[in-house]
């Protein structure tokens, strides 16, 4: 029997990444599959058409690499057709800051996946060997998140967007520049100018987070501006959970190698539906797998963690982060803690802790505090809805030392009276199962 044939379809410009796919999918499948990369190049004319076509006819599985970038590309399109007309497994593996739930239709009717963190490279291999019928590999994924990671980095700075954990605040006139050109509309300009006049105060802190919040925001701006621009409006309005996980995503999004990230949080947040259709879990565990340290202490009413539906519920969102512990804490620099303060009086301890998160860099340029940034969630109506949401940041000396001149010292103290109060998250569900058993 000769081997299944797997085809990727990419750009040009992603002939790379294709490349890290095949050498790790020969390895690992062995002997089981051929896999088939060919950069686009229309100038090799109809030579590189039929072999594209005989490629295509052959393959039982067809793979697209999918960004920002060659899901505009009309070459991806084509071969995505050729594939689904065939009736075989067309699977869009999605990178550099392209998410599933962004593809563009036809590509989000089918199953996506991310080749950037374990979880997604697990599902490709598992789809393979479903139609290979053979022995699913368990290889150690985090080499390849490593290498894909890699070229990530280097193909957005190719591709003319600087990584925003590299992009300071005095380079984004040329970043606005080209996004008004971008627009192409004669207000253009002007509006982007006054979003660049808010990013940049007058006396700017030295905090690098600062920075980066303000990028981050330009970049979904861009992003808002494309999916006009395709036609794809977005009719409804967030929500305030919705735009306080929005914020706390995009916290996580910048995070990288020896920043932390601390939080108090409750479990009416997280079992809004705005935070699931964030994936905001898995926005978590990408950062550690970038190196960060994330630390979430749970506050919990013990009146209804006592209640066996409410329970239930408690323990799915936690048993999620126990799952999640375990994937990226096994491989990754960074490391994901999880705890569990048990409350007898929530009413006052959530007036007490509150709810927020904070996020520092351990060591900066010069071994010393690199500032911090705080998102803070204002509730009203005792604690059942949320009314706005602040936004901190912190300035530090010009000797080095730590100090938080804006009121960063309350959170962190806050988090660490939580954090020596709580249960360990393992410890915490073997006793509540112990207690309730």
């Amino acid at each position: 029997m000769g081997k299944a044939k797997v085809f990727i379809s990419h750009i040009n410009e992603e002939a790379e990444l294709a490349g890290i796919l095949k050498k790790h999918l020969e390895r690992d499948f062995e002997k089981l599959i051929e896999v088939f990369v060919f950069s686009v190049n229309i100038s090799l004319g109809k030579r590189w058409l039929e072999e594209i076509h005989d490629a295509l006819q052959t393959a039982q599985v067809e793979i697209i690499l999918c960004s920002k970038e060659s899901v505009q590309r009309p070459w991806i399109n084509f071969e995505c057709g050729a594939g689904w007309a065939r009736n075989i497994p067309v699977v869009p593996v999605c990178h550099s800051g392209l998410e599933v739930d962004a593809l563009p239709i036809p590509l989000k009717m089918l199953k996506g996946m991310q080749c950037n963190n374990p979880e997604g490279l697990d599902q490709l291999y598992a789809l393979l060997a479903e139609t290979l019928e053979s022995v699913m590999p368990r290889p150690d994924f985090s080499v390849v998140v490593k290498e894909v990671m890699a070229f990530e980095e280097q193909y957005q700075t190719r591709m003319g967007i600087d990584s925003i954990t590299q992009m300071n605040v005095l380079e984004m006139p040329a970043l606005l520049t080209q996004i008004a050109e971008f627009i192409n509309h004669s207000r253009a300009t002007n509006k982007l100018t006054e979003i660049i006049e808010r990013a940049t105060p007058k006396s700017a802190f030295n905090n690098s987070f600062q920075n980066k919040v303000a990028t981050w925001r330009i970049m979904r701006t861009r992003e808002e501006v494309q999916k006009i621009q395709q036609y794809e409006w977005e009719l409804e309005a967030m929500t305030p959970e919705k735009y306080v996980a929005h914020m706390f995503g995009g916290i996580m999004d910048i995070l990288e190698r020896a920043d932390e990230y601390c939080t108090i949080t409750n479990f009416d947040f997280w079992s809004h539906k705005a935070v699931e259709d964030l994936e905001f879990l898995k926005k978590n565990m990408r950062a550690v797998q970038r190196g960060a340290t994330v630390k979430r202490v749970f506050i919990i009413d013990r009146n209804q963690w006592s209640q066996k539906i409410k329970r239930a519920a408690f323990e799915k969102i936690l048993r999620e982060h126990k799952s999640a512990c375990e994937l990226v804490n096994n491989g990754s620099d960074g490391k994901m803690i999880v705890k569990c303060y048990l409350s007898d009086n929530y009413g006052s301890d959530r007036r007490k802790y509150g709810h927020f998160g904070f996020a520092f860099h351990s060591k900066g340029e010069s071994g010393a505090d690199d500032g911090c940034v705080v998102v803070v969630p204002r509730y009203e109506f005792n604690f059942e809805a949320i009314s706005h949401i602040k936004l901190l940041f912190s300035q530090k000396r010009s000797n080095g030392n730590i100090a938080y001149e804006l009121p960063h010292d309350r959170f962190v103290s806050q988090f660490e009276q939580a954090f020596s109060k709580s249960l360990d998250l393992d410890q915490f569900l073997d006793k509540g199962k112990a207690h309730h058993a």
